[in-house]
């Protein structure tokens, strides 16, 4: 469970706080939010056992790129090892990280 959240226009702030507050019952262990002029989003997390769940939303190295993501990917083994051989260094091995750069350095076509 958990949810993610994004609205688009300006000054939704007061709005994509609303929204994550309204299903706090759905994601209890977290919250976070990205707060732009154009673009808000907002992330609710329920931590299940004790499977790590970073805070989100997670942005690249130089903050040009956000994600919000509620799930698994799979195949995050092999994306990781793309990534390595291709030397770019990972923060930890969970799935949101691993797609999140696996999106911003390689085409889409590629996945």
């Amino acid at each position: 469970m958990g949810g993610i959240y994004a609205v688009f226009g300006p000054d939704a702030e007061q709005l994509i706080r609303e929204m994550c507050g309204s299903l706090r019952q759905r994601g209890p262990d977290d919250e976070g939010f990205f707060i732009n002029k154009n673009l808000e989003l907002g992330h609710r997390a329920l931590k299940i056992a004790n499977i790590p769940v970073p805070h989100q939303p997670l942005a690249n190295e130089d903050g040009t790129i956000w994600i919000t993501f509620d799930g698994e990917i799979y195949n995050r083994g092999q994306l990781i090892e793309q990534l390595e051989k291709n030397h770019i260094c990972m923060h930890d091995t969970l799935s949101v990280e691993s797609l999140a750069v696996r999106v911003i350095r390689f085409p889409l076509i590629e996945v």
